[in-house]
């Protein structure tokens, strides 16, 4: 695939499952913004889970706390951590 966003889009959209856009979709994803982290959430199993979410879940998907969720949403856009954080303070939002 080439390293283009366009062909990034292509491969999203082409994806079949869950599964496919994590396994071929993110390699093309961490080489077109270079990055040595990176990772996709799904909402859905949290939003049809029966059991409460604990605080620690809650504030970390909590908008008004997590800043770089904040960032994403209100951007669509990917970020780097420390973009929106000192250097070193994401690793307490984003293990």
């Amino acid at each position: 695939m080439a390293n283009s966003l366009q062909s990034l889009f292509q491969a999203i959209a082409q994806s079949r499952d869950e599964q496919e856009l994590r396994q071929h979709v993110m390699v093309s994803v961490r080489e077109y913004f270079a990055a040595q982290r990176c990772g996709i959430f799904f909402f859905e199993p949290l939003l049809s889970a029966e059991k409460k979410l604990s605080d620690i879940a809650q504030r970390a998907l909590s908008l008004d706390h997590n800043p770089v969720l904040r960032y994403v949403v209100e951007r669509h856009a990917a970020v780097h951590d420390e973009l929106v954080l000192p250097p070193g303070v994401w690793k307490t939002i984003c293990p």
